[in-house]
């Protein structure tokens, strides 16, 4: 399925291994959008924060070591966010706790 021409996001990052990255908040309230990533195998980082885009673009790069940290420690399909002035990554939704909330 495609948004506007795009591929969706949980498919790209499920077919290909990769970890999605987005600073959409709409998805942290979109259930059916939290299923398809989780259903997907997909692992998606939200970018979150009241900030311009070259400042969350910055801080995300900046925050690159405790991402790939993140990373290692978290396998699985799941949503995490990515906070602003390195103050971490948090996992927020996952496979696991999807099953715990049904």
């Amino acid at each position: 399925m495609e948004d506007r021409g795009r591929p969706r996001v949980d498919c790209l990052c499920a077919d290909k291994g990769w970890i999605g990255v987005t600073s959409d908040r709409r998805i942290r309230g979109n259930p059916l959008v939290q299923r398809a990533i989780l259903g997907g195998q997909a692992r998606v980082l939200i970018n979150i924060g009241k900030a311009t885009h070259a400042e969350k673009g910055s801080n995300f790069v900046a925050s690159l070591d405790l991402i790939f940290a993140f990373l290692d420690r978290k396998p699985g399909a799941w949503l995490a966010k990515v906070y602003l002035r390195r103050e971490g990554v948090k996992l927020w939704f996952s496979a696991d706790s999807r099953l715990r909330n049904l």
